[in-house]
C-alpha cells in the first residue's frame, strides 16, 4: 500500500476510538500520529499492515501484545501505553500512548545543561529498573529513544516494541536462528553477536551498556563511535575499540568513570563494576560481592566472545601491580590502626591467600577489647579483585564474623559488601581505609545483636549498607 493512501486510510475512520489528527512520523513499522480519544490528546501508533505480512505477521503481532502487558504498569520516566491490538472496524493493529510534546533526546543533545545530565540518566535508569523488576527488558535504549521536555527536567523512555520477558528467548529465538533486534551503535558487543545468556544478568549487563551509551553522547555531545561508517566497521569498533571520552571540565568526574565502565566490553567486568547504585537507582535489597559473583559465573557459558583475558591469563606485570597495591593498602592500614585513626581494637593483620591471578584476600584479626567494645576477638576479611587488568580497574569487598578463636575460617559462608569499584590509585586508598572502618562499626553491632561473642558460634555480620 502506498503511503498516501495509508494515510487516507487512517484519518478517514477512527481506529480503536482514536481519531488521528496530525500525521507525526513513520518507523520502520508503524506510523505515529497526534489523536483524539474521548476529548484527550494522545499518541497513535499505527503499524503498517504490508510490514507486519512482509516480516512474520504473527511474530510483529505478539510484539504488540507484550507491549499491552504494560496497559496496566505505570512509572513516571516510561510512556504511558493505554490501550491496543486490532481495531475490529478497520482490521489496523494499533497502540495508543500518552501523548509527549516533546523532541527526543538525540535532537537536544548539544543544548543540554551539564548539571542536568546526571537527573536525565538516573530517570531513565529507573524506567529499566521499573521494567527489570517486571522481569522485562528493552532491549533499544538510545537517545532517539528518549523523549526531554523542554525546561530538560524529564526524562521519558520511549518505543517499548522490543520490550521482552526474560527467560523467555523462545519468544523471539529459534533454536537455529538468533537475530539480532536493536539499535547496533548502542548495543553491547555480546548483544551485536547474540552470545547474550538469556538471565535476568545478562539482561542487566546490556542494559546497563545501552545507559553507559546514552550516558557518552550527553557528556560529550556528539553519538558514540560517531563518524564510523559503512557498518562492518561500526561493527568493529564496537567490537574492539574503547571510545575516548573526551567532554568539557563542567562533567564531573563521577559521570565519566561511570560511562568509562557501562561502556566495558567484558559483560562479567560490567557488571562488577556497575549497579543500578552507580545511576542513582536504590535497591531494596544490596547485593554482596558473593551473590554477584555467582551471578556473573551464569554469563561464563555465553562469553566465548571476551575481549579481556580470564583471570588466569593475567599478564604477570598487572597481578603483579595489583599485589603489590594490595601491600600498599596493609601498610597504610597497620599504619593508622598502630595511631589508633581508626578507633579499631588491637590487631593482627596481612595478606593471607592469593586464590587465583589477581584476587587477594585480607585478614584483619581484631582482639577483645573493652575500651573498643568487642568482647571477644572477630575478623575482617578484605577480598581485592583485579577485574580489568588493562585499565587498572579492581572491587574490594568486605566480610566480619565473631568470634575468632585464631583458627583457620573459610569465607565461602561468608555475606561480601562491596565498598569500592575503581582504579587501583595512591588516592583510592584513603576511602577504602574509611570504608572499612564505617563497616566495623555497622559489623560489630550486627554480630553483638546475633549472639554471645564469648561462645564458639561464628556469626558472620550482615550489613545492610556501608
Amino acid at each position: 500500500m502506498q503511503h498516501e493512501e495509508l494515510l487516507e486510510k487512517i484519518f478517514a475512520k477512527p481506529i480503536g476510538g482514536c481519531k488521528a489528527i496530525r500525521y507525526i512520523a513513520r518507523g520502520a513499522s508503524a506510523l505515529v500520529f497526534e489523536a483524539q480519544y474521548d476529548g484527550q490528546r494522545i499518541a497513535l501508533k499505527v503499524f503498517d499492515p504490508d510490514f507486519l505480512n512482509d516480516n512474520d505477521s504473527q511474530e510483529q503481532i505478539e510484539r504488540i501484545n507484550r507491549q499491552l502487558l504494560l496497559c496496566d504498569l505505570s512509572h513516571p520516566h516510561l510512556i504511558n501505553i493505554r490501550e491496543g491490538g486490532q481495531c475490529k472496524d478497520t482490521g489496523f493493529y494499533f497502540l495508543s500512548m500518552d501523548f509527549l510534546d516533546a523532541p527526543s533526546l538525540d535532537k537536544v543533545i548539544a543544548e543540554i545543561p551539564a548539571d542536568r545530565i546526571s537527573d536525565i540518566i538516573r530517570q531513565v535508569a529507573s524506567a529499566a529498573f521499573f521494567l527489570e523488576g517486571h522481569k522485562l527488558v528493552h532491549r533499544d535504549i538510545k537517545p532517539a529513544n528518549i523523549s526531554l521536555s523542554d525546561d530538560f527536567q524529564t526524562a521519558t523512555l520511549l518505543d517499548l516494541g522490543v520490550v521482552r520477558p526474560v527467560g523467555l528467548s523462545e519468544l523471539t529465538d529459534t533454536p537455529t536462528e538468533r537475530p539480532f533486534v536493536g539499535t547496533k551503535r548502542y548495543s553491547p558487543p555480546e548483544f551485536l553477536t547474540r552470545k547474550e545468556d538469556d538471565s535476568l544478568d545478562s539482561w542487566r549487563a546490556i542494559t546497563f551498556y545501552q545507559l553507559g551509551a546514552v550516558l557518552f553522547d550527553m557528556i560529550t555531545r556528539r553519538p558514540l563511535f560517531a563518524g564510523i561508517t559503512p557498518k562492518d566497521r561500526l561493527t568493529e569498533h564496537i567490537l574492539l575499540k574503547t571510545p575516548s571520552i573526551d567532554c568539557t571540565d563542567d562533567i564531573p568526574e563521577s559521570l565519566k568513570q561511570l560511562t568509562q565502565f557501562a561502556l566495558i566490553k567484558d559483560p562479567e567486568v560490567r557488571l562488577a563494576m556497575v549497579t543500578w547504585s552507580s545511576f542513582g537507582i536504590t535497591e531494596s535489597v544490596r547485593p554482596s560481592l558473593t551473590e554477584l559473583r555467582s551471578r556473573i559465573s551464569t554469563l561464563r557459558p555465553a562469553a566465548s566472545n571476551k575481549l579481556s583475558p580470564p583471570s588466569s591469563a593475567l599478564p604477570g606485570s598487572a597481578v603483579s601491580l595489583h599485589r603489590h597495591w594490595c601491600k600498599q593498602l596493609v601498610v597504610h592500614l597497620k599504619s593508622q590502626c598502630v595511631d589508633n585513626t581508626l578507633g579499631l581494637p588491637p590487631h593482627m593483620i596481612d595478606i593471607y591467600d592469593e586464590q587465583s591471578p589477581g584476587h587477594v584476600d585480607i585478614k584483619l584479626t581484631l582482639f577483645a577489647s573493652k575500651e573498643h567494645g568487642t568482647p571477644a576477638n572477630c575478623e575482617l576479611f578484605i577480598r581485592s579483585e583485579l577485574k580489568d587488568a588493562a585499565a587498572g580497574l579492581v572491587t574490594i569487598a568486605i566480610a566480619a564474623h565473631g568470634p575468632s578463636h585464631m583458627a583457620a575460617t573459610s569465607v565461602e559462608s561468608a555475606k561480601w559488601n562491596t565498598v569500592y569499584r575503581g582504579s587501583q590509585s595512591d588516592e583510592a586508598i584513603e576511602p577504602i581505609i574509611c570504608g572499612i572502618c564505617e563497616f566495623f562499626v555497622h559489623a560489630l553491632a550486627s554480630v553483638s545483636a546475633n549472639g554471645d561473642m564469648g561462645v564458639s558460634t561464628i556469626h558472620w555480620a550482615t550489613v545492610t549498607r556501608v
